[in-house]
């Protein structure tokens, strides 16, 4: 004799058991992180111009200074 057992699954083994929705969440949950993340970098977080963190960072070569200029015989006047 075979009794018949109803099995209610919790809530927790609903969302485990959904393959799509882990999905979702999987490919969600870093989305959101990453781009709030991203925003309270650039809207809290104190912004220093590129060549003052070179200059403290002692990269001063990657810093050009001047443009160099075009020669008068090379700029097409004659």
């Amino acid at each position: 004799m075979q009794e018949a057992q109803t099995f209610n699954k919790t809530l927790g083994q609903k969302i485990f058991d959904n393959i799509w929705f882990l999905l979702f969440i999987g490919m969600a949950f870093p989305g959101v992180f990453y781009l709030g993340w991203g925003l309270m970098e650039i809207f809290v977080f104190n912004n220093t111009k590129l060549t003052d963190y070179l200059k403290k960072s002692n990269q001063t070569y990657l810093i050009q200074v001047e443009q160099p200029k075009a020669d008068s015989a090379t700029s097409g006047k004659k």
